[in-house]
C-alpha cells in the first residue's frame, strides 16, 4: 500500500487527508485517513485559555466562533478584533483555525514558527499564542494561549 498526500488549494497546510491507494484491487479505491498515531497534528482536545476563561474543543464540541461579538463562542476584546473574526473546526481528529476577519489572524506557535493569516485556514497543533487581528506588540489584549491534548 502507497500513500499519496494530496493538498486543497487555497489552504496553508500539509494534507489533511492523505489518500490511499491499494495496488492489490486495481477495481478499489479507498479515501480515509492512514495510521497517524505518530503524526503531530493529529489530537483530541484543544483548550483556549483568554482572560481566565476557558473554552474545550473536542468530538463532543466540534467548533468555536471568535471575535467582540456577543454571539461568539469566545468573546475577545482587542482593539483590531472583528465581531465574527474566526472559527476553529475539529475535523477528522485534526483543529482547523479559519481567519474571516478584516485585520487577519496571527498564530505564534510554541516551536518558533508564527504564521499570519487572512482569510485563510491554519492547523493547530502543539502550543502557541493566537492574536486576532493584532500583533504581539499593538494588540496584547487580543492574545489568546491554546494548546493540544492526545488524550
Amino acid at each position: 500500500m502507497r500513500i499519496i498526500k494530496h493538498g486543497v488549494y487555497g489552504i496553508r497546510c500539509q494534507s489533511a487527508l492523505p489518500i490511499l491507494w491499494q495496488e492489490e484491487d486495481a477495481d478499489a479505491t479507498r479515501i480515509g485517513l492512514s495510521d497517524a498515531e505518530d503524526d503531530d497534528t493529529l489530537h483530541k482536545v484543544l483548550i483556549l485559555e483568554y482572560d481566565n476563561q476557558q473554552v474545550r474543543i473536542d468530538q463532543d464540541h466540534t467548533s468555536c466562533k471568535i471575535g467582540r461579538g456577543e454571539d461568539n463562542d469566545l468573546r475577545i476584546h482587542g482593539q483590531y478584533t472583528s465581531k465574527s473574526h474566526a472559527e476553529i473546526h475539529f475535523r477528522h481528529g485534526i483543529f482547523h483555525l479559519m481567519d474571516i476577519s478584516t485585520n487577519g489572524t496571527g498564530v505564534f506557535f510554541a516551536n518558533g514558527r508564527a504564521v499570519r493569516l487572512h482569510r485563510e485556514e491554519e492547523i493547530l497543533s502543539d502550543q502557541g499564542t493566537i492574536y486576532f487581528g493584532g500583533t504581539p506588540s499593538n494588540d496584547p489584549e487580543a492574545a489568546v494561549r491554546f494548546h493540544c491534548e492526545r488524550i
